[in-house]
């Protein structure tokens, strides 16, 4: 009968797409993770086991072993009958074949019987040497952590560490808005000082908006490295000329000594 061979891949691909997880090897098993709590430091138990073997006696006897020897040897072979072993001798021994018999099977029981005795002798032996033999086992467990931080101290560190910079940042930025004030206010004074020759003459509102142009221009010159262009700019507004916008001195006014105030123009 003709057959047809197909050369190349047969039509069962050994891919083990769609064979159960139970039937793939140990190795392509998805393992089950530990659900681990985030105060527990990772961490493996090892375990040592030792066991101590004890017993007394060495085995069987050279006696029973002889026996057993014996009694292999013979097995097999048919004893023969008291009529075919009655000869001349016997019958002048026990006078006839029945008292041969009964002469034979007294003896073959006494046989039998210290027979039957010897094997007790030597079940109990055994038995004591059973007795008298133990096995006894220690196991012993060691845990070691691996690491020094938990998953919940090095998320609260995160968190403090954060919190601390972002802390810094707002304490940095106050700071550099006073220094930039201080500076402000430093260059507002002293020219309202010169232009007054220090109070004794008024000041006029078109002076009044120079000097503080001039001490915004320093205030946002020195908060501008803090608060980069945009920060220092609504810290220290620049000098507007839109009609929509109000140019009152307060309002363009971020210094503390620039405010100047009607009092300023008596």
């Amino acid at each position: 009968m003709a057959f047809k061979m197909n050369p190349g891949r047969g039509p069962m691909q050994k891919t083990g797409r769609g064979i159960p997880q139970a039937f793939q090897s140990p190795l392509n098993q998805a393992k089950k993770k530990d659900v681990m709590s985030g105060d527990q430091l990772p961490s493996y138990t090892r375990n040592t086991t030792t066991s101590d073997n004890s017993a007394s006696g060495s085995g069987s006897s050279t006696k029973s072993m002889t026996q057993s020897k014996e009694s292999s040897k013979g097995k097999g072979k048919k004893l023969p009958t008291y009529k075919e072993t009655y000869g001349d001798a016997e019958k002048k021994k026990y006078g006839s074949l029945e008292a041969y018999s009964a002469a034979g099977d007294a003896y073959n029981a006494k046989k039998q019987q210290a027979k039957s005795d010897s094997s007790s002798v030597a079940d109990r032996v055994m038995d004591k040497k059973k007795q008298s033999s133990s096995t006894s086992s220690t196991t012993k467990s060691k845990t070691t952590s691996i690491g020094n931080q938990t998953k919940n101290q090095v998320k609260a560190k995160g968190i403090e560490d954060k919190g601390n910079a972002v802390d810094k940042r707002k304490a940095e930025k106050q700071a550099a808005i006073i220094r930039a004030k201080s500076d402000s206010t430093k260059v507002s004074n002293e020219g309202r000082k010169r232009v007054t020759r220090d109070g004794k003459l008024p000041l006029n509102k078109v002076t009044a908006k120079k000097i503080t142009a001039r001490a915004n221009a320093k205030g946002r010159s020195s908060l501008r490295g803090s608060l980069g262009k945009d920060g220092a700019t609504k810290a220290f507004p620049t000098y507007k000329t839109s009609k929509n916008v109000k140019n009152t001195i307060q309002e363009r006014s971020g210094t503390e000594g620039g405010v100047f105030t009607g009092e300023d123009f008596d």
